[in-house]
């Protein structure tokens, strides 16, 4: 589905904070069942056999746009988190200024780049969790 040819929303909408999000495959390919667009996608991200809960307490295997979406919005998340004073419109620009180049989706996105994180500042440390040593009567 080539979005410029058959909109595709929110993909589509002409809106400077809106990041849309190609699926790639585990050979970091646009996955079959995704759109493209080479002026309406920002970017590729795994979206192709992700495990995900089923009803009855199943893990299963899936694929599309649907699951590649979610780790766009977890980094554009965690790069809000890192610096809290930025703009939706910085966040989205942070996260696209630092995509990875990958040859297969140059003409499938405007970037032709998919999701990459190294950008962000590592976690900060934590005290490790208390043990059970910890937490009983001490003498």
């Amino acid at each position: 589905l080539d979005i410029p040819i058959q909109a595709e929303y929110p993909a589509a909408y002409a809106h400077q904070n809106i990041v849309a999000v190609l699926a790639t495959d585990d050979q970091d390919q646009a996955a079959s069942a995704t759109g493209i667009g080479a002026v309406a996608v920002d970017l590729g991200a795994p979206g192709s056999d992700i495990q995900t809960t089923t009803l009855g307490a199943q893990y299963r295997s899936k694929f599309g746009t649907s699951f590649a979406v979610p780790h766009v919005s977890g980094a554009l998340a965690l790069t809000w988190a890192a610096d809290p004073t930025l703009s939706a419109h910085a966040v989205r620009q942070r996260v696209l200024d630092h995509v990875e180049t990958v040859v297969g989706l140059s003409a499938k996105s405007a970037t032709g780049r998919m999701l990459n994180l190294r950008f962000l500042p590592p976690p900060p440390s934590r005290p490790p969790a208390p043990t059970l040593l910890d937490v009983g009567p001490q003498p």
